[in-house]
C-alpha cells in the first residue's frame, strides 16, 4: 500500500477530531462555541487505543519481545548429527596414479597424487554402527598403509578398508567400537534447486567443522577424465579436508558426500542415491556375525 494511501486510511481509523468525534453513537453533536470535553473524553481515548492497537508496521520494542523466544538455529541438528560425523587420517607411502584432469580445475578437496610419507586429512560418516562402517571417498583411503578414525567422543580407532568403488570415488572403511552413531541416509532425489544443506568436514585438519548453504544446482558432471555425472553442486564453503564428509539436510540425514571442489562456493557431492546400491551390497556381503568373528581371530 503507498504511504499517501496507508496515511489515509490511518486517518480514517483514528478520527480525533471534534467533529469525527461528535459522530460516535450515543453523543450528540457538540455546539458550534466549542468541544464538550468531558462527552468526547472517553470515546477519544478508546479511539486513541485503537490506532495503537491497530497502527500498520509499528515496530517491535525489546519489551514486546517474548523472553524465552529462542532465535533460529541449525544447533539443534547438528548437535543430532555430529556424532555420526568423523574425520579420517590417512597415511600414504606410495604415489596413486596420476590423473588427467582440465589445467583450470583445482581438483579433489584431498588431490590424488602427491609425494611420499603423508598423511591424507579428511572426513566420513558413520552408516553402520553395528557393523563399524564409516562412508567416505575412495582417492582419501586409496594406497593408504593405515588409517585412523577420530570419532566425535575424541577416540582415536584404527581403520581398515572394507570396499571401494572408484568408478563413484566411494569407499567404505570399518572400525570396532562400541556406543558409535550411524546418520540415515535420505532420498536424493527429493532434492531441489534452494534446498538449505549442511556441509561437515575435517578441514586442513582443525577437527570437524560445520558449514551450510544451498543446493546451487543438480546433474552436474564434473571435469576431466575422472568427471562423474549427475552430482549435486553446493555453495557451502569447502576445503582441503572436506573429502568425505556428509551433505545434510535439514533432518540431519545424509543427501550426499563432498567429493570435488571447483573452486570457492562451488563444490560437488556425490548424491546419496547413487550411493545407496554400493552400500547395501557391502553390508549383504558382510554380515555382523562373521565380522565379529573376523575380530575375534585377529
Amino acid at each position: 500500500m503507498p504511504n499517501s494511501a496507508r496515511g489515509n486510511r490511518w486517518l480514517r481509523l483514528c478520527p480525533v477530531s471534534g467533529r469525527a468525534a461528535s459522530r460516535l453513537p450515543g453523543h450528540p453533536a457538540p455546539a458550534r462555541s466549542g468541544v464538550n470535553v468531558r462527552h468526547l473524553a472517553g470515546p477519544v481515548m478508546l479511539a486513541l487505543l485503537l490506532c495503537i492497537s491497530v497502527a500498520p508496521g509499528r515496530a517491535r520494542t525489546a519489551e514486546d519481545a517474548d523472553p524465552h523466544r529462542t532465535l533460529p538455529s541449525l544447533a539443534p541438528v547438528v548437535k543430532k548429527a555430529l556424532p555420526g560425523v568423523v574425520s579420517i587420517f590417512a597415511l600414504k607411502t606410495t604415489n596413486p596414479p596420476t590423473l588427467t584432469i582440465d589445467p583450470d580445475f583445482q581438483g579433489f578437496p584431498d588431490p590424488p597424487g602427491g609425494s611420499t610419507d603423508r598423511t591424507v586429512e579428511a572426513a566420513g560418516v558413520i552408516i553402520d554402527a553395528a557393523r563399524g562402517f564409516v562412508l567416505t571417498n575412495a582417492h582419501v583411503v586409496e594406497n593408504a598403509v593405515s588409517i585412523g578414525i577420530g570419532v566425535s567422543d575424541g577416540r582415536r580407532l584404527k581403520a581398515h578398508t572394507i570396499d571401494t568403488d572408484r568408478s563413484t570415488d566411494v569407499a567404505i572403511v570399518r572400525i570396532v567400537a562400541d556406543g558409535l552413531a550411524a546418520l540415515k541416509m535420505s532420498n536424493s532425489d527429493d532434492l531441489e534447486v534452494g534446498d538449505y544443506v549442511i556441509a561437515v568436514g575435517n578441514p586442513f585438519g582443525v577437527g570437524t567443522t560445520v558449514t551450510h548453504g544451498v543446493i546451487s544446482a543438480l546433474h552436474r558432471t564434473g571435469p576431466g577424465q575422472y568427471g562423474q555425472k549427475d552430482m549435486i553442486q553446493v555453495d557451502a564453503a569447502v576445503n582441503p579436508g572436506n573429502s568425505g564428509g556428509p551433505v545434510l539436510n535439514l533432518n540431519g540425514e545424509i543427501v550426499g558426500v563432498t567429493t570435488l571442489m571447483i573452486g570457492p562456493g562451488v563444490s560437488y557431492a556425490i548424491p546419496i542415491n547413487r550411493i545407496r546400491p554400493i552400500v547395501e551390497r557391502i553390508v549383504r556381503e558382510h554380515p555382523v556375525e562373521r565380522l565379529r568373528q573376523h575380530d575375534l581371530s585377529d
